[in-house]
């Protein structure tokens, strides 16, 4: 019976199993009753890693060593998922001879060229407002969290606000920017708003925010020299909760 079937079970493995199905059931009871995100599970598969390169072995029994020790069959999809790696992250990241690079992505790879272009905008603002401007991007997080990340270091000791917000901002969900830069922390400052949308810079929920707002810009964003994307920008002054 399934106690017989589980007696059989090597320990190292009922222990792999053990430490990954227990977790696992937990993240399936929260997919039952709100949206999951793959990544979350991610450390959940830390724990059965060593059995998925038990499989990778071939038995010594069989006196058939393979490539690397590995059967046949996970030798051929190793080289199949390396090929295919190389050529699809590749792709996407600076073309391929004679092949075009996608463009219009709804979210674009050429992040450090988009956080370039923002430092510029940042530098320019500062510039002619004399005050130092909130960089708040209306995409829950991808915007904020990628520009922060490439943000330039070398003004940062010159700075004295915090230089990232969220959609927090204007009642929506930031994730943690809501607890990195609250509402009242933002009151009174210039605010860089930025979007991959054009129309996501308009709604009354975000205007009706500052005392006035600027034209809208349009930015291409490239990577290798190949244009990939894009990104909308507008000023707005005097930023009330």
């Amino acid at each position: 019976g399934v106690t017989g079937y589980i007696a059989s079970i090597p320990r190292e493995r009922l222990f792999m199993l053990s430490f990954s199905i227990v977790p696992l059931a937990v993240f399936v009871i929260q997919s039952l009753q709100g949206q999951p995100k793959a990544n979350w599970t991610g450390p959940v598969w830390l724990a059965i890693l060593p059995l998925i390169a038990s499989r990778f072995v071939r038995p010594r029994a069989t006196g058939h060593p393979g490539w690397l020790g590995m059967t046949r069959t996970w030798a051929v999809t190793v080289v199949v998922l390396l090929a295919f790696y190389a050529f699809g992250f590749g792709y996407i990241t600076a073309g391929m001879p004679g092949v075009s690079v996608g463009r219009g992505m709804p979210v674009p790879m050429a992040w450090k060229d988009m956080g370039n272009r923002l430092e510029s905008i940042e530098h320019a603002t500062k510039e002619s407002t004399h005050t130092e401007p909130l960089i708040v991007g209306l995409y829950k997080y991808w915007i904020t969290s990628e520009a922060s990340f490439y943000d330039g270091q070398e003004d940062d000791q010159e700075e004295t606000l915090p230089e990232f917000g969220s959609e927090g901002l204007f009642g929506r969900r930031g994730l943690m920017w809501d607890e990195w830069m609250p509402p009242s922390e933002a009151a009174g400052r210039t605010v860089i708003l930025v979007a991959f949308d054009q129309n996501d810079l308009n709604p009354v929920w975000v205007t009706r925010h500052f005392e006035s707002v600027g034209p809208i810009f349009r930015e291409e964003l490239r990577t290798y020299g190949h244009p990939v994307g894009h990104f909308f920008w507008r000023l707005g002054y005097n930023y009330q909760p």
